[in-house]
């Protein structure tokens, strides 16, 4: 009896270890008719973004991680460094993107103009965009 206790209460202490982060991260928001549980925004932007480091210039502390390169994974060396891109970027920018529709792939151009992302009709040989930018 006291060994079946034991394990009942050890059972009940690690489901509540367990819960204690996902409930720090989840807010009882009521919508009228019942209450829902809504994910929490941490942060808006991360502060640091990990950077891909040559071979010559890895040092102690570096992140050992993985890396695709055609259909296999190599080992990889990551440093954290500060985000130097501001969050929105002003100006137009061009560029294309791939991607898979059913069994074959797309090549589709967007334009980014003032931090927001727009269909472009596609660029010229020399790289400048179709669109009319205004």
């Amino acid at each position: 009896m006291r060994k079946l206790l034991m394990t009942a209460l050890g059972a009940v202490g690690l489901l509540a270890l367990m819960a204690a982060p996902a409930a720090a991260q989840e807010e009882r928001v009521w919508t009228g008719k019942r209450w829902n549980w809504v994910e929490k925004k941490v942060s808006e932007e991360p502060k640091t973004m990990l950077v891909e480091v040559a071979r010559e210039e890895r040092k102690e502390g570096d992140i050992l991680g993985m890396k695709t390169v055609g259909k296999h994974m190599e080992n990889a060396y990551f440093r954290r460094m500060p985000n130097a891109e501001p969050a929105v970027a002003k100006g137009h920018a061009c560029g294309m993107r791939a991607t898979t529709v059913l069994k074959h792939v797309e090549f589709r151009h967007y334009c980014r103009v003032d931090g927001a992302e727009k269909p472009c009709p596609g660029m010229t040989e020399a790289g400048e965009c179709l669109a009319v930018v205004k």
